[in-house]
């Protein structure tokens, strides 16, 4: 079943003794605001042993893997960024998705002001309507007509 009421979090707090993990009350938050790094770390030894050789040791700078694949996986909505070169194009495609959050509130309840109806769905559901409502009829009209051909016999 789903839960339609939210629950206060004072409830938590009476029956455990202690305040919601991860809520206002406990001040810990789940998200830390720590940034973390996504240049990959190179081996400390490198440079000491280009060094030792007499070669010149230049740090190249890469992205580590995971924060690429994060990066790639991720939704964007760039409408507004320019494209940087002929060989990238801005992507939109999670920009739907990202409007449909903004209208969701925090506690979870849909914000219907600034929802829009769709016209193809309504189109659509006129449509199937309008069908159901006729073969409604058309079934009744059959339905009639045979009641009254099992009252009159085609031989007298």
């Amino acid at each position: 079943d789903t839960c339609s009421i939210q629950a206060d979090t004072s409830v938590y707090q009476r029956l455990t003794g202690t305040a919601l993990p991860y809520s206002q009350s406990s001040k810990t938050s789940l998200i830390t605001t720590e940034c973390v790094s996504c240049v990959e770390q190179e081996d400390p030894n490198r440079q000491a042993e280009a060094e030792a050789n007499g070669e010149y040791y230049e740090e190249e700078i890469n992205i580590s893997e995971a924060c690429t694949e994060m990066y790639e996986a991720a939704g964007k909505c760039e409408t507004n960024l320019k494209s940087s070169s002929k060989y990238s194009e801005a992507v939109t495609d999670a920009c739907s998705y990202i409007d449909g959050i903004k209208i969701s509130r925090s506690n979870g309840v849909l914000d219907k002001s600034m929802a829009k109806g769709s016209k193809v769905a309504t189109a659509f559901i006129v449509i199937f309507g309008v069908a159901f409502v006729g073969l409604a009829g058309f079934v009744y009209t059959l339905h009639k007509k045979i009641m009254d051909a099992k009252k009159a016999p085609l031989l007298d």
